[in-house]
């Protein structure tokens, strides 16, 4: 049998949501305001969180990147600062300093300026090449005032005695010949000589450093 509702549609009862309808509705919402609720706490908690820790730690590393650069630099520089130290060490051990070696032997002849124990003066100086294991030497040549004998002998043991002389491993013996000047001048009579003193093998026991 058919009914028809002739009732106009505002006064008809209303109908119910199938309960399976509802349920699907129910569930998409349900889901749809969990998803947006879990795109907000990503989005505003954790990721900005991240994303604050990741700043903070950029900011970290380019800081230690900074002092880790100027750690090695330092670490190159002090490498070569030892390199240019060992190689001037090296050039000292093997490299006698003249300077130094011709102001004492000045400090010497000086003898503090006192001319009683010997009077000399110098005409020639020079260096001498390499002689067996022996790097090289000096040789001088000069005049010790007066006819006394002893006076050059006196000035060749203050030689050997000398800080001067530490570096060297022999000298000539005190010979030399009486010169007598007509000058007028005092003294008017001197020793003449010549000494020619090598240096102790690089590397030797009481080398001068």
């Amino acid at each position: 049998m058919i009914k028809v509702n002739l009732l106009p549609p505002e006064y008809r009862k209303v109908e119910r949501t199938p309960i399976l309808r509802f349920v699907v509705i129910l569930c998409g919402v349900v889901l749809s305001a969990s998803a947006i609720g879990a795109f907000l706490y990503v989005h505003f908690g954790v990721l900005v969180k991240t994303v604050s820790d990741r700043e903070k730690l950029e900011e970290t590393y380019l800081v230690k990147k900074v002092g880790a650069d100027r750690s090695r630099l330092l670490e190159r520089e002090a490498r070569e600062y030892k390199k240019r130290r060992a190689t001037i060490e090296k050039i000292g051990r093997t490299r006698m300093l003249w300077s130094r070696k011709l102001d004492q032997l000045c400090d010497v002849i000086n003898n503090g300026g006192d001319i009683k124990r010997h009077e000399v003066w110098l005409s020639q100086i020079k260096t001498l090449p390499p002689q067996g294991k022996s790097p090289g030497g000096l040789y001088i040549k000069g005049l010790s005032g007066g006819s006394e004998i002893h006076r050059l002998s006196d000035f060749h043991l203050d030689l050997k005695n000398s800080e001067f002389f530490k570096d060297f491993a022999s000298i000539d013996n005190p010979e030399g010949k009486v010169e007598h000047f007509s000058d007028d001048r005092v003294p008017n009579t001197a020793w003449a000589f010549d000494f020619s003193m090598l240096l102790k093998p690089q590397g030797s026991k009481g080398r001068a450093r």
